[in-house]
Order: C-alpha cells, then structure tokens, then sequence
C-alpha cells in the first residue's frame, strides 16, 4: 500500500460501493472537464437541425428512465458474491458504472435543452 491508507466505511457493502462510485465520478468529473456548450441561437444563426429532426422530450425521458432502470440492474449485479468476490468484474463494473453516470448526465442536460 505504500503510503496510502485504506479507505474505512462504516455500514454495509451497499454504502461503501455507493461512496466509492461518488468517489469514481469525482475522479471521472476532474478528469475529463466539462467544455461550455456553444449558444447557437445568441449568435443569430438557425438552428442546425429542423423542428422534426429534434428528438421529442417523450423519447429524452424514455431514454432517461431506461439508463436509470439498466443502471439500477449494475448495482444489483454488483451486489452480487460472484462479482464482489472478483476484482476484474468489479473494476469493469464500475467502468460501466461510470459511462452509464456519464449518459445519464448527457440525457439530462437534453431534457434541460428541451424544457
């Protein structure tokens, strides 16, 4: 371990991964900075895609609540002995874990375009 200490969680298995996600996500957020989104519209350009081509907010929130359902699914999976238990399903658990944090960000910041 050299000079690192053990991270110590108090409380279930379920605690300690949730804590170790939001640490994922932080590691993830600082890695890859945001970059501020261009305002087509302030720079009195037409939008680049016609009112048909946009997706609808029904498919935006269908999509959202999909990502969210097959995101609970990895946890559970997580919780799994079998995964637990092996350091590579773990670590290409949370992997996934974190793309799926990263749409589902995206989805939202649709949703918030849409509103």
């Amino acid at each position: 371990l050299g000079n690192k200490t053990p991270d110590v969680f108090v409380g279930n298995y379920s605690i300690a991964m949730d804590r170790l996600d939001a640490k994922a996500r932080e590691a993830a957020d600082i890695a890859e900075p945001r970059t501020p989104k261009k305002n087509k519209k302030s720079r009195g350009k037409p939008d680049s895609q016609p009112a048909s081509r946009k997706r609808s907010s029904d498919a935006v929130e269908q999509d959202i609540m999909f990502a969210e359902t097959e995101r609970e699914a990895l946890l559970a999976e997580m919780e799994s002995p079998a995964v637990y238990s092996d350091p590579v399903k773990v670590s290409e658990c949370k992997e996934k874990l974190v793309n799926m944090d990263r749409r589902l960000r995206e989805l939202e910041e649709e949703w918030d375009d849409l509103m």
